[in-house]
């Protein structure tokens, strides 16, 4: 069962066409530690009548450590080697949090951080399923050991009730994070601790399993194999995953645990898994585990048209793997000295936690020795990467989890013109110059933004589950405007948002061709009711965006340039919209400024233009303050004594696009 689990984890990491389902191998392997850990305990417990928790720490520790930190320590190593482009702030972060196993926490929080979205896969990603087993296998024993001497009458059914609250409570919390916070559902041991649980309940209740007639466990077997091929099948992006979709491997997982055994001796079933080369795999399935991503990941950012690394990366992993199961964990696993001696194990464990941090931190100490201009190159890129709007300082770009805006108001605090900046984060990126002309010019300026979240009215997609919140925010926002019109709205996002729309009635993510006339009649309805207000509207183009490896690009010294055709991609199904209406709607577009007439280069006039892949600086940005000054020149116009407003008339472009007979802007 290790063997499949490792191979459809890899297979869908080296993106084998039809298996990027393959992913679930990680809740598999969750199912399987359960299940074995809590056996190991509870023969213990049964033996002795106790479980002596330095002994189970120490070798947990003597199995799993050694070739963990060999891992991180190949992994800074190859990232020396091959000149990633890493940034090295970021990896000795990542190396200690998976040195601590708590890289799940860490890649929870980063994943949630919207500015993360683009940057390169970390090569520690995988550590996160260490740390979510390292975690239980932290608590569980010591709550197993609890159980056995508060119930010592009734042990086993004190241990299935424990067990079931905690499946219970984690999966409710599972299904609640997967359409609220998706990142933590995936990645929280809270929201996967039941898959665990449900291995260790299985162990608990061996007895009525084995009681079970064989035919029946062996239809179990052949179900549990179905419900995993099945996931492996299907699963992918747009599942909102975990959630329900979770119970296809875990259950699947425990009905082959259950069942195998009973399989008949000459079925297909237990003859594959039984094969010498699968439980060959089994064995080093850990090993390989550890080592297949990071030689996955840091190729693809150092060579990302490389069509060959998933060919070379999966065998060499291998091999890797076989010689550090052959010449390390098993050594240091098996080692009579370490075996006798927990708290040496231990000691010699944190001493090695240390190196391995250290080693993480010296990446960078060691880039700037040897090469003093890459590591100026850093230092800008980080400049960069943190160079935020005031806005954003101030929290006023709304996070996914949060409904409730800020007033946020910048500008000339005093001034009788009022300008709303209302879109995504890709409308916060154009604050700065809004802030500095609104100043400028007289105008007051709400920044109400939220991540992920564009103006037109839709349901969208993030991070792999549909977004509530992204609603319920915007017609808050929308309510607070048609109280207070303000004179002028500005709206921007990004230009990718038609692959990434949900069908509220089935909660299914629509075509791109059908999220995109959806897309369409959202941007619609918001214009028409911001135009029905009497406020003017002012729809920024989105920006054109940088190559996914432009930081590694900036990092080599070379000249980093993103095809115009390429970097303008996005459809701009805001600006179509917007020209629908005519004069009534103005659009800005600053493509030309950002870009030559064939490429988009990430320094222009000594600045760097992006924070992201997809993200202006905010110094880049303020820099369109002069054009945006002059828009607003132009509507301040409009809402002078002497010009006022037009009231359209019956029949007119504004009429028309609003659906009405006659509409009438307020003084």
């Amino acid at each position: 069962m290790r063997a499949l689990a490792v191979l459809i984890v890899i297979a869908a990491h080296a993106r084998l066409p039809g298996l990027g389902g393959g992913f679930i191998g990680v809740d598999m392997f969750f199912v399987i530690s359960g299940f074995l850990i809590t056996r190991l305990l509870l023969s213990e417990m049964a033996l002795t009548g106790r479980i002596d928790l330095l002994r189970f720490w120490a070798r947990r520790a003597r199995r799993l450590l050694p070739n963990a930190y060999a891992t991180l320590l190949g992994t800074v190593l190859i990232a020396l080697f091959l000149f990633t482009g890493y940034n090295p702030d970021a990896l000795a972060r990542e190396i200690m949090a998976a040195a601590l196993e708590i890289a799940n926490f860490h890649f929870a929080r980063k994943a949630v951080d919207y500015f993360q979205a683009g940057s390169p896969a970390s090569p520690v990603l995988h550590f996160w399923s260490l740390a979510v087993e390292e975690q239980f296998y932290i608590a569980w024993p010591p709550l197993l050991l609890g159980i056995g001497l508060w119930f010592r009458g009734g042990f086993r059914r004190a241990t299935l009730v424990v067990l079931g609250v905690i499946v219970c409570v984690s999966f409710a919390a599972s299904l609640w994070f997967s359409v609220t916070e998706q990142p933590t559902a995936y990645f929280s041991t809270g929201t996967r601790c039941w898959q665990l649980g449900v291995g260790a309940l299985l162990a608990v209740g061996w007895r009525d399993v084995e009681r079970l007639p064989p035919a029946s466990r062996a239809g179990i077997a052949w179900l549990g194999l179905a419900a995993i091929l099945t996931g492996v099948a299907i699963l992918g992006e747009g599942h909102g995953y975990p959630g329900l979709w979770a119970l296809l491997p875990t259950l699947g997982a425990a009905g082959l645990l259950a069942g195998f055994e009973a399989a008949a001796p000459a079925g297909f079933l237990r003859r594959g898994l039984s094969l010498p080369v699968m439980q060959w795999l089994g064995a080093r399935s850990y090993s390989w585990y550890l080592w297949h991503w990071p030689l996955l990941a840091l190729p693809r950012v150092a060579m990302p048209d490389n069509p060959y690394i998933e060919a070379v990366a999966v065998p060499a992993s291998l091999a890797i793997a076989s010689a550090a199961y052959a010449w390390l964990e098993n050594p240091v696993r098996q080692s009579r000295r370490l075996a006798g001696a927990p708290m040496r194990t231990l000691a010699g464990a944190a001493a090695c936690l240390g190196a391995v941090v250290l080693v993480g931190y010296a990446y960078k100490l060691v880039l700037s020795v040897v090469d003093s201009p890459l590591s100026a190159r850093f230092e800008k890129l980080r400049a960069a990467s943190e160079d935020a709007s005031q806005a954003e300082k101030d929290k006023c770009q709304t996070g996914a989890r949060w409904v409730e805006q800020r007033d946020c108001l910048y500008g000339d605090r005093s001034a009788s013109r009022r300008a709303v900046l209302f879109g995504d984060s890709h409308a916060t990126q154009w604050f700065s110059a809004l802030d500095q002309a609104a100043n400028e010019n007289g105008w007051q300026l709400n920044a109400w933004t939220k991540s992920a979240c564009p103006p037109a009215d839709v349901t969208v997609l993030y991070r792999d589950g549909p977004y509530p919140t992204c609603r319920q925010w915007r017609e808050k926002i929308v309510a607070r405007l048609t109280e207070a019109a303000p004179d002028l709205v500005v709206m921007s996002n990004a230009s990718t948002y038609e692959a990434h729309i949900v069908d509220e009635a089935n909660r299914q993510v629509l075509s791109p061709v059908e999220g995109a006339d959806a897309l369409r009649e959202g941007w619609r309805k918001t214009i028409r009711q911001f135009l029905a207000l009497g406020s003017a509207v002012l729809i920024i183009r989105d920006n054109p965006i940088a190559d996914a490896n432009y930081q590694t690009c900036y990092l080599k010294g070379l000249d980093c340039i993103t095809s115009r055709q390429r970097a303008l991609a996005g459809t701009q199904l805001a600006v179509e919209v917007a020209r629908e209406f005519g004069d009534f709607v103005t659009v800005a577009d600053f493509s030309d400024e950002i870009c030559d007439a064939q490429t988009c280069p990430v320094m222009r006039n000594g600045l760097i233009v992006y924070r992201d892949s997809n993200h202006l600086t905010a110094t880049y940005a303020a820099t369109f303050a002069p054009q945006i000054a002059e828009l607003l020149r132009g509507f301040a116009e409009k809402l002078t004594p002497q010009g006022g407003r037009r009231t359209p008339e019956p029949g007119d472009a504004m009429t028309s696009a609003l659906g009405q007979e006659e509409t009438k802007a307020p003084n």
